[in-house]
């Protein structure tokens, strides 16, 4: 049985645009060139599935609906005035795919914003549950993507049980550290700050690459003895809403102004690019944050903007420094903690004894994915569809 907010109540041609009333008032608006471009029927093919097979410059610039009708099923049927064409649409589809602000707004997904409050109620779960079922599943890649990251209690200390847990959540990226490394303080020169017992400042990992990180995975295999060494996680988008609010100014260049990034090593790796602190999408809602001051590369932007882009910097860093926003949990032998490299800050608290950590990346979109079959396949509502394509 149709919903009314699947039900069309009337269909007309008005100043050039198909207007659909539907049974729980709402109207939609839509432009014949825009329908007429998603037609999926057999001769113009399913882009969804990649099959489309009619494409743009093939079609007339301002088709014209001829005939508008409701079926007995209550789609909706346009005859075309150019081809003679017949395009046939189911009306939950159309109410799924209208633009207007309303539907575009509730089909957004709306992060749960966090600072150092949520410290007392993190969103965790058991290795087990998250293996048990569909939706100890579904919790555990909801909190990915609601917080941005997930803490899983119990997981087997050994790698492979690290990689078991990590492919749950997504596929395991190669990188040239390869699939999987272990972090834990070296007796000789370090390769990087990780590899140390040092404090390291929140940040998020390898900005130097065109495509950073999209998600970083990390499991206690053994903790420091004295007990200290707590992750540090920060909300990035809480921090970057935090700028918008405070200083206006630091934040319009944090979102303009490219940082430039580099990690070198001699006859191995030059790797650098450039990326603004905050991306924004063009209606300016945060869609991922970016820096690393220890990989931050010279400026190398107009020499009239290097002071004011250091000090819309110091903004961000001053931000990122306050203890109001962030958490920290000392990880033991079978936590895992994964999150989003495009939106969670994280560092680590100094230690004196010794730690080992297995570490991996994942890419960000197999979750979000995983996460959208699952509510079809558990029946749960899935109107916040579109998550922020990171930096």
């Amino acid at each position: 049985m149709s919903s009314p907010d699947t039900t069309i109540e009337q269909v007309e041609f008005h100043n050039g645009r198909v207007v659909l009333k539907w049974c729980d008032g709402h109207e939609s608006l839509f432009h014949p060139l825009w329908l007429r471009d998603n037609c999926m029927c057999s001769q113009c093919g399913n882009r969804a599935v990649g099959q489309k097979l009619t494409y743009l410059m093939d079609l007339p610039e301002k088709p014209t609906p001829n005939a508008l009708t409701l079926t007995s099923n209550g789609a909706l049927h346009i005859r075309w005035a150019q081809g003679d064409h017949e395009t046939t649409f189911a009306a939950s589809w159309l109410r799924e795919h209208c633009y207007s602000e309303a539907e575009r707004l509730r089909r957004r997904h709306q992060p749960i914003l966090w600072n150092h409050s949520l410290q007392d109620r993190l969103p965790q779960t058991t290795y087990e549950a998250t293996f048990h079922d569909d939706r100890g599943h579904h919790e555990l890649l909801s909190f990915i993507r609601d917080y941005g990251f997930a803490l899983v209690h119990d997981v087997p200390t050994s790698q492979e049980g690290f990689a078991r847990m990590a492919g749950r959540i997504g596929y395991i990226r190669e990188t040239n550290y390869g699939k999987f490394s272990d972090l834990k303080v070296s007796p000789g020169p370090a390769r990087t700050l990780s590899d140390t017992n040092h404090r390291i400042p929140l940040h998020t990992d390898e900005c130097y690459r065109h495509a950073n990180p999209g998600m970083l995975a990390f499991q206690c295999v053994s903790a420091s003895e004295d007990g200290a060494g707590a992750t540090l996680l920060a909300d990035g988008f809480s921090v970057a809403e935090h700028v918008r609010n405070s200083d206006p100014e630091a934040f319009e260049l944090l979102c303009r102004v490219s940082v430039a990034s580099r990690r070198f090593e001699h006859d191995n790796m030059d790797l650098r690019s450039q990326s603004p602190v905050i991306s924004v999408d063009n209606e300016g809602r945060v869609q991922g944050v970016r820096y690393n001051e220890r990989s931050a590369a010279p400026l190398d932007i107009d020499e009239a903007l290097v002071e004011p882009t250091y000090a819309a910097l110091r903004c961000w860093l001053k931000a990122c420094s306050d203890p109001g926003f962030r958490i920290g949990v000392v990880l033991q032998p079978g936590d895992f903690v994964v999150f989003d490299n495009q939106r969670v800050l994280h560092g680590r608290d100094t230690f004196g004894g010794g730690r080992h950590l297995y570490y991996c990346q994942l890419d960000l979109d197999e979750p979000h994915s995983r996460v959208r079959v699952l509510d079809r396949r558990l029946g749960l509502p899935a109107d916040n569809v579109t998550i922020h394509r990171g930096t």
